[in-house]
């Protein structure tokens, strides 16, 4: 239901105006402090998708909406976890403390959309085993029915990677792409 409502709200409102006017400060500062933590500058689709959560995830929260079960293993909770946390806790203020389970919401919704530029392969094969074992029957299935015209060493093509990115994407915190933010997109289709 909270995926449907955000797909919903960034459906609606990409490319037209920012929605819940009244939570931009708070969004605005949230964001610019996660911003920190990416290994990469944040393109507009992104920007647009993480502002349209933090601000359903802040209305969630001071409506006592909760998540009540954590979803995370404690592995997943490194020391990046620990600065997302910190980020959403102080950036709160005192009058909302997110929980654990409310944490791990936003945090996989990172996780998975990319913003963390997630390099190591075995922190997703050890923690999602879903994406791992799709990954890795489609790369046997390539192989095995001789679709590739050339021999190619799949490992060192990186489409493992990418693959496990897509997978890990589509099992855990799927957002579909609905809109084109740039000219050039639309021109292209």
């Amino acid at each position: 239901m909270r995926l449907r409502l955000f797909q919903l709200y960034y459906t609606t409102f990409t490319g037209i105006e920012r929605p819940l006017p009244a939570l931009n400060e708070l969004s605005d500062q949230l964001c610019s402090q996660l911003q920190k933590l990416f290994p990469a500058e944040l393109s507009p689709t992104q920007s647009v998708k993480l502002e349209t959560l933090l601000k359903i995830w802040i209305l969630r929260q001071r409506n006592h909406s909760l998540i009540e079960t954590a979803t995370l293993t404690e592995p997943l909770r490194d020391g990046t976890y620990q600065a997302v946390a910190a980020v959403l806790t102080q950036g709160l203020g005192p009058d909302l403390t997110p929980s654990t389970a409310e944490i791990d919401y936003v945090f996989s919704f990172l996780l998975t959309q990319g913003f963390l530029g997630l390099d190591d392969v075995t922190y997703v094969e050890q923690n999602f085993p879903i994406a791992t074992t799709l990954s890795t029957e489609f790369l046997t299935q390539l192989t095995e029915k001789a679709v590739l015209t050339e021999d190619t060493d799949l490992a060192s093509t990186g489409l493992y990677e990418q693959l496990l990115a897509v997978n890990l994407q589509f099992t855990t915190f799927y957002v579909e792409p609905t809109t084109f933010i740039s000219s050039d997109q639309v021109s292209f289709f």
